[in-house]
């Protein structure tokens, strides 16, 4: 089983540091996507009405 890791420093230059640069950098991006998608969306019908008295 090949990782995202192992990928990162195949696909770029492994004597470098963006293997790293860009493993730091994609998966904050997706856990950040991926908790955003994960939170419930407000909805319009749930809110209560005002009430006057």
């Amino acid at each position: 089983m090949v990782t995202v890791g192992t990928r990162m420093v195949a696909l770029l230059d492994g004597d470098t540091a963006w293997p790293l640069v860009g493993y730091a950098t994609l998966l904050p991006t997706v856990t950040l996507s991926a908790l955003a998608n994960l939170r419930p969306q407000p909805q319009a019908a749930e809110q209560q009405p005002e009430t006057h008295a």
